[in-house]
């Protein structure tokens, strides 16, 4: 095997691990039959071990000499040829916003190669590039397709009615789909490379999808808290899980993560009585299928599987593919440990993997033919500049002023949302289990705060414990026994004496403290060991203070 190439042997295949630039080079124009995701890989990941300039003077040179050899006419070298034209073509495909539109200069050399071909037997290696390099071009660059509309004073309180209430919740899941394609396929790879996601001034359209996405989730929120009352409150989130529903449906992932993240927040979590009204099947929908989709354990287990058996068009969750390039890029080297004079190609097979499945999402557009133009463009313009109506403090405040808590309900809301419970096919039962649960954690609650008390009493007794250091310790027993000093008492008063200390401080001093004591009871135990005369009633209630001390602390 050669030293500037090495190979892993997978399911009876020779899979490249490692190599220098020549011979990947070499690879990608071989006679072998023909990789495309192999070739896909080593253009989108190249940034990672060789500049384009380089790249494409490499690719040239190569072709090039195959070109004027001898043998130049003979069908391996003709093969050679046409991969190398292929792998260019594919790469001005690939790039084309990201390197050659904003780069002149690397543009103009693609296009000193592509003249070299005219003539003989490039002539048609010559077309073709110059066909690719002229429809790119004319190509107007990608741009979003909803035009920002100057919306009329008064029409964005209309159009959240319509949303919220008015149109059917199909069309309002085809135009936040819409909207949420139209900002995700904006996003250029680049913005994904060498953790270019991390900083916004370096990846402006994927902050710009990312603020989109937690606007909308927080207004979604803020519309719910935001209802008049506990059964406006309900149908607003029933709305929102029939929206879901299609979301779902669509492989909408990043829509369906909205819905589930303003649903999941505590100030709407915590609306017991407005929960009541969603029917059952949406809640089961919610619970068994949404969440678990949306659910972060395992590093997104459940979304992965899912993931993994849908089929395009589909919205990723950004959450994902972003955390997946982070742990690659900090945790694998571009280079094998073994040799740093290779490449290391599991990386890049790795990297690339992520970024042609967000590729392939972003080419793939959602179609519904009976939409075409059909969509509403006030509604679209009115989505873009959706903002959360309340503050975090301000929602939390209105949930708790909307429903103090389960059991402080008043009589006339629990009758409502029992009907409406019954309307809507809900489980009665579960009125009387949640205000008994509601009850059973304010008697818990209760219970709590009295031993907080009594720890704070306990802990506030260090004038009786100075008073019993100080006295002499052998009149508690008879006087021919040696007497057992209290060493403990003197620590333990100052450090509760000392008033409001910083909480490391403050811990500190009580971990010494109940050192010191549980010293004491040691050479307690000792003590009774040695002096067997002495009778259980004149220790005891040494060892009962100490043991009091301990467990106070």
């Amino acid at each position: 095997m050669s030293e500037d190439i090495q190979y892993d042997e997978v399911d009876g295949t020779r899979v490249v691990v490692g190599a220098t630039l020549e011979k990947l080079i070499e690879k990608v124009a071989s006679n072998e039959i023909p990789d495309k995701e192999f070739v896909e890989i080593f253009l989108i990941t190249h940034t990672y071990f060789v500049d384009s300039f380089t790249l494409l003077e490499n690719l040239s040179s190569k072709y090039l000499k195959s070109a004027s050899a001898e043998d130049a006419q003979d069908r391996e070298s003709l093969f050679v040829q046409m991969r190398l034209i292929n792998v260019l073509k594919k790469w001005l495909q690939l790039g084309w916003l990201k390197y050659f539109a904003p780069n002149p200069e690397l543009l103009s050399k693609v296009e000193e190669f592509v003249l070299r071909l005219k003539g003989g037997a490039g002539d048609k290696w010559h077309e073709a590039l110059h066909r690719t390099i002229e429809s790119l071009k004319d190509e107007e660059q990608v741009e979003m397709r909803i035009t920002d509309i100057k919306l009329p004073k008064g029409s964005m309180e209309l159009i959240i009615e319509m949303i919220t209430c008015s149109m059917e919740p199909e069309l309002v899941a085809k135009h936040f789909t819409y909207l949420e394609f139209e900002l995700f396929r904006l996003i250029p790879i680049d913005e994904l490379l060498h953790k270019a996601f991390n900083k916004e001034e370096q990846s402006p359209c994927y902050h710009s999808y990312i603020n989109h996405f937690n606007q909308m989730s927080h207004w979604m929120s803020s519309i719910i808290v935001s209802g008049s009352s506990a059964k406006e409150r309900g149908l607003t989130i029933c709305r929102l899980l029939q929206v879901a529903k299609h979301f779902y449906e669509w492989n909408n992932f990043s829509g369906l993560m909205q819905i589930v993240s303003a649903l999941t927040c505590t100030p709407v979590e915590r609306l017991k009585l407005s929960w009541l009204g969603v029917p059952p099947k949406l809640l089961e929908l919610f619970e068994n299928d949404f969440k678990p989709i949306c659910d972060p354990s395992g590093n997104y287990a459940k979304y992965r599987e899912v993931f993994e058996k849908a089929t395009l068009p589909y919205i990723p969750l950004a959450v994902v593919y972003t955390k997946d390039m982070l742990i690659i890029e900090e945790n694998v080297p571009s280079r094998l440990e073994e040799n740093a004079e290779l490449i290391n190609f599991k990386k890049m097979k790795l990297l690339g993997k992520t970024l042609l499945t967000v590729q392939s999402a972003q080419e793939n557009p959602y179609k519904w033919p009976e939409m075409e133009g059909n969509f509403d463009s006030n509604l679209l313009s009115a989505l873009r500049k959706l903002q959360p109506i309340l503050g975090d403090k301000e929602m939390y405040a209105k949930s708790k002023a909307a429903e103090p808590s389960f059991d402080a309900a008043s009589p006339k809301d629990l009758r409502k949302q029992k009907q409406l419970a019954a309307k809507r096919g809900s489980n009665l039962k579960d009125l009387d289990k949640m205000k008994e649960k509601a009850q059973r954690r304010k008697k818990k609650e209760a219970v709590k705060e009295e031993k907080k008390k009594a720890k704070f009493a306990t802990l506030g007794r260090s004038n009786s414990f100075n008073s019993l250091a100080q006295s002499d310790p052998g009149t508690s027993h008879t006087s021919t026994s040696p007497s057992f000093p209290l060493q403990f008492s003197a620590s333990f008063q100052s450090s509760s004496s000392e008033g409001s200390l910083p909480l490391s401080t403050s811990r500190l001093r009580a971990e010494k403290v109940l050192e010191n004591i549980r010293s004491l009871k040691s050479e307690l135990q000792t003590f009774t060991q040695e002096h067997p005369d002495d009778t259980d009633e004149a220790l005891q209630p040494q060892a009962d203070m100490i043991e009091q001390a301990i467990q106070s602390l």
